[in-house]
């Protein structure tokens, strides 16, 4: 999960790597459901609060379904 979201950061100019981390984060979260509490601030501020209004409607939309 924290490679992952150190990722979004490190990618967040080039779209289609940033959404491959998002897609892998949604795909940690649906397989981790309990696991994942520990990380909801995190979540919130670094992937949903950042990319819920991004440019790029696939980027939003994926940001809304993590949420």
């Amino acid at each position: 999960m924290e490679a992952t979201l150190k990722n979004l950061d490190e990618f967040s100019l080039k779209t289609n790597l940033k959404l491959k981390s998002l897609e892998q984060l949604y795909s940690c979260i649906v397989c981790v459901e309990e696991g994942v509490k520990e990380h909801c601030e995190k979540i919130l501020k670094k992937v949903i609060y950042k990319n819920i209004l991004d440019d790029e409607p696939e980027i939003a939309n994926r940001a809304l379904k993590i949420g």
